[in-house]
């Protein structure tokens, strides 16, 4: 996935990066070196007047990876 040559204005979150979310789900029993929680390239993208609460923010992007043990799941931590 690219995401590029976005503008980003004064966008505001208390949680998890205030302009991009990103949270790729990787099923852990199939976890080897060759394969990596990745594959998000941001390109050209313009972040300004973006802002979020201290601590509790990821800053303007916010991407973490998911681990799963069974490929039947309830996704409970999914927030959208």
């Amino acid at each position: 996935m690219v995401i590029s040559a976005n503008n980003f204005y004064s966008n505001m979150a208390y949680f998890s990066g205030n302009a991009i979310y990103i949270r790729n789900t990787l099923y852990k029993p199939q976890l080897s070196g060759s394969l990596v929680c990745a594959g998000v390239n941001l390109i050209g993208n313009n972040f300004i007047n973006n802002f979020g609460m201290k601590v509790h923010n990821g800053g303007a992007v916010a991407a973490y990876c998911y681990y799963v043990t069974s490929t039947s799941h309830i996704d409970y931590g999914s927030l959208s």
